[in-house]
């Protein structure tokens, strides 16, 4: 699923609050802020892609 993190917190996820949830960006900044968001929300199996695409590509 693809939701830009200026409309997170408004989009309804098709994910139940304990499912596993990857989270995924450019260079990692906004996929630490979503996750941060997501789990105010009270979902509790985030994962934060650390260094975002940038990190994974070098790999």
């Amino acid at each position: 699923m693809n939701a830009p993190l200026s409309t997170l917190n408004e989009t309804e996820l098709p994910y139940a609050k304990d499912e596993p949830i990857y989270i995924i960006c450019r260079s990692g900044s906004r996929s630490a802020q979503a996750a941060r968001l997501l789990n105010d929300r009270g979902y509790t199996e985030i994962y934060d892609v650390t260094g975002g695409m940038i990190a994974w590509e070098q790999k």
